[in-house]
């Protein structure tokens, strides 16, 4: 009787193995593919990580050099007749009036000492002081101040004065 049972069944076991197989064949197939595409992924999220670095250091560059040439446009703007205050325009106040002042000077003016400031006022109030004075400029200056421990990053946009810079506290 075993014969006859086992008979008829053992194709269908047989069968049953084959597809069993294949099956682990295609999960290994599957935890391979995984594996190669996790192994990708990181070395696309560190390729990420290095063009963000590289972006953020070209971009910093670019800032400095705007600020420089900024600098050295209104030192020429400075020197030459032509550059006349527009009538009802008044000429800086006090000593800094005698040579042109940086952007990092004209920040720390229009920042109050332990108040919030947001950047669209920042960028505003420097205009007033210096018109033509990009935004870059203005960032670069402010990175500046950060670094040197003058200026705090509150927020986003949002910056704060905490003391005055060694070079602005004789100015006044």
């Amino acid at each position: 009787m075993s014969n006859a049972t086992s008979g008829p069944t053992q194709p269908l076991i047989i069968r049953l193995r084959q597809i069993a197989h294949a099956e682990q064949t295609r999960w290994q197939q599957a935890e391979a593919a995984v594996a190669e595409a996790e192994r990708i992924l990181q070395e696309a999220r560190e390729a990420q990580r290095v063009a963000a670095e590289r972006h953020a250091a070209v971009l910093a560059t670019v800032e400095a050099a705007e600020a420089y040439a900024a600098d050295l446009d209104l030192d020429g703007a400075q020197q030459s007749p032509a550059a006349e205050p527009a009538s009802g325009t008044a000429p800086p106040a006090g000593p800094a009036s005698t040579k042109p002042r940086s952007v990092m000077h004209l920040i720390v003016e229009v920042l109050k000492l332990g108040k919030d400031t947001e950047l669209h006022a920042i960028y505003g109030d420097v205009r007033r002081l210096r018109p033509g004075t990009t935004n870059s400029a203005i960032r670069s200056a402010l990175s500046q101040l950060h670094k040197n421990g003058s200026v705090e990053i509150v927020r986003r946009s949002v910056y704060r004065l905490l003391k005055l810079p060694e070079d602005n506290q004789t100015d006044g």
